[in-house]
């Protein structure tokens, strides 16, 4: 059986970014400093995250099949 990996990268230095990446590293994944990772994790505080997406949007930053999440609690998926 092949096991898949992802690269991720972790946007934002704060302790939930921090505690994320500990556990994608911790089950393998892959960390990478670049926006064309497999997985983008959002670790921004809730004020910075909509300017963030609709800026990463308009500079074409993501791409076809690339996973995007984010940890705010005040926004659900469709700001995505």
């Amino acid at each position: 059986m092949t096991e898949s990996r992802l690269t991720f990268h972790v946007v934002g230095s704060g302790p939930v970014g921090q505690t994320i990446a500990l556990a994608l590293e911790a089950v393998q994944h892959i960390p990478i400093d670049s926006l064309d990772a497999d997985l983008i994790v959002l670790a921004i505080p809730s004020e910075e995250l909509t300017k963030t997406v609709e800026g990463y949007a308009k500079a074409g930053i993501w791409s076809a099949g690339q996973l995007v999440a984010h940890t705010s609690p005040d926004f659900g998926y469709s700001v995505l």
